[in-house]
């Protein structure tokens, strides 16, 4: 195993190691980012994935729909994604990654695009289910079976949010119900509010989200919530009776709340088995792949972003690094996540006129 330490300079290729230990202590909030690239091919088409990891606190991530961002670019484009260039040449501009890639990179301090959400049609740009962007909400609950999810881009409602300087995510269970019905449940309160005997102990988070949205299947939950509730495993055991799926690509993301990150791109699997994969000693620490009993710093959550259509993620260590993309970068993407330091990278010719200053 091939596996050099990263700085922001530097790229880290593992072969089938963990992408990183979730035991952590914040050091150097902000500070230069470190990261991570996996690749594996460890069990084939079945069990590859490649992804990687944000080895640092000071992550900004917004939610943003594709088609709003190739919009922004072209005010006149029209319903079929047509539009005029400067000499004016009708163009085709679809919101897929690589465009949204190619309009967002040209701000230095954006590290990466991911692939989130699904839409009701493949190929439309239109995001099937609840979602919440800057506090505006969108759509009502769609009842889908792999729609559980309510992933909160940023808890506002923990101890200590206004003095944190990075995002902290939370999974909200969607309120969908035994049955689906594969259609929008307008009487639906979006997310599960009430926890054990809890009445409403999420309805604080909920309100607080300012960016939110609906998507599944929930791949891992934290051992703290599986001891109350009586389970011997955290990761999902088996899908809804009705529902039966085969493989497909999939994109997760996993994260603790210490605001460390993995965003992992399998090629072919279901979610059973991409579920035993995340919770295993290739990601884990060892005693978070055993059993409850003892398990410490394993408060680990983990969910499907994105499936069924390879839309690829990608990710770049800084403004002048090259970026690596895992998954096909000319789908469409209903929504993706933007990645990016909350921290400014500093201004080149700035930073270089300083540097001249210094020197005379």
């Amino acid at each position: 195993m091939l596996k050099l330490a990263l700085t922001i300079s530097t790229v880290a290729i593992m072969s089938a190691g963990p992408l990183h230990s979730q035991s952590f202590e914040w050091s150097d909030v902000g500070g230069e980012l470190n990261l991570s690239v996996v690749s594996s091919t460890s069990g084939g088409d079945r069990f590859g994935q490649m992804g990687f990891a944000i080895d640092q606190v000071g992550l900004e991530m917004e939610l943003r729909t594709s088609i709003n961002i190739v919009r922004q670019a072209y005010p006149d484009l029209s319903q079929d994604f047509f539009t005029t260039d400067a000499d004016g040449k009708r163009i085709s501009v679809k919101p897929t990654v690589s465009n949204v890639w190619s309009l967002l990179s040209k701000d230095k301090n954006i590290l990466g695009v991911v692939p989130i959400g699904y839409s009701e049609v493949a190929g439309s740009p239109e995001v099937a289910g609840y979602h919440k962007i800057d506090g505006v909400s969108y759509n009502s609950l769609f009842s889908a079976p792999n729609m559980d999810t309510i992933f909160c881009l940023d808890d506002l409602d923990r101890k200590y949010a206004t003095d944190q300087n990075f995002s902290v995510p939370f999974l909200l269970e969607a309120n969908v119900g035994p049955r689906y019905t594969y259609t929008y449940e307008e009487d639906r309160i979006p997310a599960k509010l009430n926890y054990l005997d809890v009445e409403d102990r999420w309805k604080n988070t909920f309100d607080a989200c300012e960016n939110m949205i609906q998507t599944g299947f929930r791949l891992i939950e934290p051992l703290h919530i599986l001891i109350q509730n009586g389970a011997t495993s955290r990761t999902i055991q088996k899908l809804p009776a009705d529902v039966s799926l085969g493989t497909f690509p999939l994109t997760a993301i996993m994260f603790d709340r210490n605001a460390r990150f993995n965003f992992v791109r399998f090629g072919n699997i279901n979610p059973i088995s991409a579920a035993e994969v995340l919770s295993s000693m290739q990601f884990q620490q060892s005693e978070c792949s055993r059993s409850v009993r003892g398990a410490e710093h394993c408060e680990i959550w983990a969910t499907m972003l994105t499936a069924f259509d390879d839309a690829a993620m990608i990710v770049r260590a800084g403004p002048n690094f090259e970026h690596s993309v895992f998954g096909n970068k000319e789908v469409i993407a209903p929504a993706v996540l933007v990645l990016s330091k909350r921290r400014p990278y500093p201004d080149t010719d700035e930073a270089e006129a300083k540097s001249t200053a210094k020197t005379k």
